[in-house]
């Protein structure tokens, strides 16, 4: 008797846990892909590279496991993309290895939520041409060919900064309305509140009742 009681606790315990008063999964949300508890995460955004990272321009060598991963995916799905990674292995591996490293959280994320993989790669694209400039200015040795890749770079810089607002802004737009669509199921559970915790009595009961 003492142990169908304590049989009889644990299950009321395990049933109010996860049946009290909890909203039900993604309720109501006709896009799944963009209900925040659809998501492994959010939308992971334009690489962090607003400027080029001098401190860290020889980032921890990958592992030929590693690289051997990224540009299968690569090939796999972005085969013209996957062309200018190997012409970058064969003739600036240094640029090569920045950008597989930056490359990373890209194939990571392929199978991860809601992503413009297209616009990523626009700006993965602009990197590497960036990077391609400055190896160009440092081999430069006259003033007036150096002031013109300079402004080169001024203006990779500047469009390439503009994409990443641009998908920032999309991103911000995605939350917004999320927690929009959240604060509608917050209100209307505050209105159903009486209703919704006789519900979650009945169903613990019928469990309990059931496990005795």
């Amino acid at each position: 008797m003492k142990l169908n009681m304590q049989i009889l606790i644990l299950t009321v315990l395990i049933a109010s846990g996860y049946i009290y008063a909890q909203p039900p999964f993604a309720e109501n949300c006709e896009d799944p892909e963009n209900c925040i508890e659809m998501q492994g995460d959010f939308h992971p955004g334009p690489p962090d590279f607003d400027r080029p990272d001098f401190e860290n321009r020889k980032p921890q060598r990958l592992t030929d496991e590693q690289i051997e991963k990224i540009m299968r995916s690569l090939e796999e799905k972005h085969p013209q993309f996957h062309k200018r990674i190997l012409f970058l292995k064969k003739n600036h591996p240094e640029i090569f290895e920045r950008t597989l490293h930056k490359l990373k959280r890209f194939v990571r994320n392929e199978k991860k939520g809601p992503m413009d993989r297209q616009k990523l790669i626009d700006i993965f694209i602009d990197e590497i041409e960036f990077d391609l400039l400055i190896e160009k200015y440092m081999a430069e040795k006259d003033p007036d060919r150096r002031k013109e890749i300079k402004a080169e770079m001024l203006k990779k810089m500047g469009a390439t900064f503009d994409k990443k607002e641009n998908m920032k802004l999309e991103i911000i737009k995605n939350i917004e309305k999320n927690l929009e669509e959240k604060r509608r199921i917050f209100e209307k559970r505050q209105a159903e509140k009486d209703k919704i915790i006789k519900e979650d009595l009945e169903r613990i009961l019928r469990m309990c009742e059931k496990n005795n």
